[in-house]
């Protein structure tokens, strides 16, 4: 009984391991498409949308960006 256990904690486990794979294969997807089509990175988008969202005629420095991304 005890190695059924195991079996079904063994199952669990690559079943979510999969499921982490298809995530992440599907974000690097995600981003090589938003790349190409906008020509920036998924990180230098976010960065500009801290900028475009911090307080208007307000200083912008490095690390309020680097806060919010």
């Amino acid at each position: 009984m005890a190695n059924c256990k195991a079996d079904s904690d063994g199952d669990v486990a690559y079943d979510t391991l999969r499921s982490i794979r298809r995530i992440l294969r599907k974000t690097s997807q995600h981003s090589r498409q938003i790349a190409r089509q906008s020509g920036l990175s998924v990180s230098q988008l976010l960065c500009l949308k801290a900028i475009d969202e911090a307080e208007a005629g307000g200083e912008v420095t490095a690390a309020m960006i680097a806060d919010v991304v």
